[in-house]
């Protein structure tokens, strides 16, 4: 880096480093994380990636849980099904996002290092599949009452499939992590 020193107007034996900034040279000598559309390789940038889903969606869980409203329980079904599986799947996010963010406590005490990536890919695609298929029914069985308010429900539903698109992304970054940790013999 080259720095040209220049004298302050009162003190002439003092100087000041003008040029602070890296030059282009050395600002573009480590590349970036990822460019385009080529797969993220660095862990580190995967893991972020991963949080960033997780908190999507637990926010998501969380929203459709708020939004569904319940009938009388003499006609409630689908809807204590939808709450009970959107609130415990957001729960059970939050908690692997934290035992993520604190090195895998909660994977040391189950004892389950050896295989968390294959529990979390599994986790991941059920509550994927189950998010989908309540997310529907709670459209379709939301559209046959007149007496019942249903736009919300319709609401809740979409917001639903949203979370479940979000956990098929989840799930297809962390099944290709899965077949490269294969690849590279590394499980």
């Amino acid at each position: 880096m080259s720095t040209k020193m220049v004298p302050l107007p009162n003190e002439p034996e003092s100087k000041i480093d003008v040029n602070l900034l890296p030059s282009y040279e050395e600002s573009t000598k480590y590349p970036p994380v990822h460019e385009g559309s080529k797969p993220v390789n660095n862990k580190d940038a995967f893991e972020a990636r991963c949080n960033k889903l997780k908190c999507f969606q637990i926010g998501l869980g969380f929203l459709a849980v708020l939004l569904v409203q319940r009938r009388p329980p003499g006609e409630a079904g689908i809807e204590f099904a939808f709450l009970f599986l959107t609130f415990h799947s957001s729960v059970l996010t939050l908690i692997i996002l934290l035992d993520g963010i604190n090195i895998g406590a909660l994977r040391k005490v189950l004892q389950l290092d050896q295989c968390w990536n294959r529990v979390e890919l599994y986790y991941t695609g059920v509550v994927g599949l189950l998010m989908y298929s309540v997310s529907f029914w709670i459209l379709a069985t939301c559209l046959g009452y007149s007496s019942y308010p249903s736009s919300v429900n319709i609401l809740a539903g979409a917001v639903g499939i949203a979370n479940c698109l979000v956990y098929g992304f989840h799930w297809c970054l962390l099944f290709q992590q899965r077949m490269q940790l294969l690849e590279q013999g590394e499980i």
